[in-house]
């Protein structure tokens, strides 16, 4: 709240998967005066092409926009200030921090999401075709080719799987 002022406010529109919203904040003082006892401040998220208000409270708005978006609040605050030219909050995030809040804006988390779940599928793999002793079981003839005499597949049994 600006010095000397009654009341203030901040409104954001934003566009994620499911739609456009509008979240609002806003707080004056007793009776809008420069000297008044700040009240209580006031937050709601609304659907921006309706208007129609769907969540109000500090609380519930946070949570609700977490849920629509993705993010916590620190993450959607660094996009809001991203998408506004406010590169140097983004650039003095920690890297860590970055690749997160880009995955978000891009829509490109999803690989991120395979990066991860290639290699546990792939143990899964390894782990089935091992026997109870712990080695490679040795390839049938033909098995899973089509052709005679096993061309290609594990080359037999301790060889490892190509």
């Amino acid at each position: 709240m600006s010095r000397h002022s009654g009341d203030c406010f901040a409104e954001a529109t934003f566009r994620v998967g499911e739609g456009r919203y509008c979240s609002h904040w806003s707080q004056h003082r007793a009776r809008m005066r420069a000297d008044g006892e700040l009240q209580t401040p006031k937050h709601e998220l609304a659907d921006a092409e309706t208007g129609r208000v769907i969540e109000s409270g500090l609380r519930g708005v946070a949570v609700r926009i977490e849920t629509v978006t993705g993010m916590d609040f620190e993450r959607f605050t660094r996009s809001m200030l991203l998408s506004q030219g406010g590169f140097a909050a983004f650039l003095q995030a920690a890297p860590d921090e970055r690749a997160p809040i880009l995955e978000q804006i891009t829509g490109t988390e999803i690989y991120s999401r395979i990066s991860i779940r290639v290699p546990a599928r792939r143990a899964g793999s390894v782990a089935g075709a091992t026997g109870t002793d712990g080695g490679h079981r040795a390839a049938q003839p033909g098995a899973g080719t089509g052709r005679p005499g096993g061309a290609g597949g594990c080359s037999g049994a301790g060889a490892g799987c190509r």
